[in-house]
């Protein structure tokens, strides 16, 4: 059991959980209710600027 803790490499990791704690505030942030607001505002403008 040691040795195979001792075999964990620690960078890949720490990018593992990096990558996990950055993806997760993203999925957040994406789905905020100002982050919707802007979708919405940025859909109607491309289709008011298509007419």
């Amino acid at each position: 059991m040691v040795n195979y803790i001792r075999k964990i490499n620690k960078a890949k990791t720490g990018i593992f959980a990096a990558g996990v704690l950055f993806g997760t505030a993203g999925i957040k942030i994406l789905s905020s209710k100002d982050a919707k607001k802007f979708y919405t505002n940025f859909t109607a403008a491309v289709l008011r600027a298509k007419e």
